[in-house]
């Protein structure tokens, strides 16, 4: 069973990693990494201390290869996001014996922060810098959703929640329908498209 499958939590929150973690491959436009990029999913319980980021992978291969690291926000805890992120990333490379580039995956401007800014640092009281750690933000709302529709299938639930007019929404949800019935599998990943959208 699927780790996203296996844990507790927020139903959203299941659908979309079960989205990334059924069709990694579907995602690497939006985190923007060539199509022909190789992705192999990692163990993404990273600790004895019961951390469990959302996924993790390995991309590329021998000495190219690295670890990365999508969480997936949809609201809670979003202000602890900066620091969960270097936790997950300190945990994976030890774990995985690869350096980690993490993607922090907001799905609305309600999972937005000042504090995800992109960059987390730790100083001692007198300034002295001790962490410096950098992260990536996908803004989900941000991007068309034009732009969502035309990705990879697992990426399709996610148009409604791109930047679009209100108006336009229903003709968007028609549109994304068409593309689950015409692309899934079966009524089992039907009923599994429908539900993550």
């Amino acid at each position: 069973m699927p780790e996203a499958k296996k844990q507790g939590g927020k139903p959203f929150d299941v659908s979309l990693k079960n989205l990334i973690g059924d069709n990694p491959k579907d995602w690497l436009t939006l985190f923007d990494l060539p199509p022909s990029t190789s992705i192999v999913e990692l163990e993404s319980d990273v600790s004895g201390m019961s951390l469990a980021a959302d996924r993790l992978y390995k991309i590329g291969t021998g000495r190219n290869a690295y670890g990365h690291h999508a969480e997936l926000e949809n609201g809670h805890k979003v202000k602890s996001l900066p620091n969960r992120l270097l936790e997950y990333s300190v945990f994976a490379e030890m774990k995985h014996k690869l350096l980690f580039r993490s993607v922090a995956v907001l799905s609305t401007k309600g999972t937005n922060s000042p504090a995800i800014t992109g960059r987390l640092e730790r100083r001692l009281p007198n300034g002295m810098l001790i962490h410096a750690f950098h992260y990536d933000v996908i803004r989900i709302y941000e991007i068309p959703a034009e732009e969502l529709l035309e990705g990879g299938l697992s990426v399709v639930p996610l148009t409604p929640l791109g930047s679009l007019p209100d108006a336009e929404l229903p003709r968007i949800v028609e549109r994304v329908g068409k593309r689950f019935r015409s692309e899934s599998a079966d009524e089992e990943d039907l009923r599994r498209l429908w539900t993550a959208a």
